[in-house]
């Protein structure tokens, strides 16, 4: 039975932004935040599990948009999931640091063949200075078929005929006797040699105990 294998998605995340009410309330804090993924290097991306840490989101709601959408779907954003609980009580620390794991059987459609997402982050509670997520990963499950028996016999064939190589080094066949008479036989030529004396002075560059200058040259 083929066993599923995770591939991380190769993806874009955008800055959060925060989602404000009108120009008038330019400062006030709606606690809402967005976070867009794209996918640059992908035509048809599949997306199986999302997994990311949080910081202090409250809720979480995703939203995708699909390729090849009809003329009255195009430029429009489905909602997949929508107010997942990370903190059961905003306003305590509970679930503020955890990670989580969101996959396909969470959402409400699948994540096939999309354009891009976008996590949509709440917290309510006024208690937080700021909220995010983050180490933000997305993965796509592959059936990998199991090795056959046939395979897993030659590997093991192998792995067997290694062992044995390791264990059993080859020797090298070497006749001992025969190098010690020949370094025996070169250690008497060599005292011979230096036994030698050379009586003869060779006076390179002295003629009759004046030295002549071409010699000198």
């Amino acid at each position: 039975m083929a066993s599923p294998v995770r591939k991380p998605l190769i993806c874009s995340l955008q800055a959060p932004l925060k989602i404000g009410v009108d120009k008038n309330w330019a400062n006030f804090n709606s606690g809402y935040k967005v976070i867009q993924v794209n996918f640059p290097s992908l035509i048809t991306p599949e997306v199986d599990e999302i997994h990311f840490k949080n910081n202090y989101t409250a809720l979480l709601s995703i939203k995708v948009k699909f390729h090849e959408q009809t003329e009255a779907e195009s430029g429009k954003w489905k909602t997949c999931l929508k107010r997942y609980k990370l903190m059961p009580h905003p306003h305590t620390e509970t679930g503020s640091q955890s990670s989580f794991v969101v996959n396909n059987k969470q959402l409400t459609c699948d994540l096939n063949n999309i354009l891009a997402l976008k996590f949509i982050l709440q917290q309510p509670s006024p208690v937080w200075l700021d909220f995010s997520i983050t180490d933000v990963k997305l993965y796509k499950n592959i059936r990998v078929s199991p090795e056959t028996p046939y395979q897993n016999n030659l590997f093991s064939k192998w792995m067997k005929e290694e062992e044995n190589k390791n264990d059993n080094p080859k020797k090298l066949d070497l006749d001992v006797a025969a190098i010690s008479s020949t370094m025996q036989q070169m250690w008497a030529l060599t005292q011979q040699i230096s036994n030698v004396k050379c009586d003869t002075s060779l006076g390179r560059y002295e003629i009759d105990g004046i030295y002549d200058i071409n010699l000198l040259t």
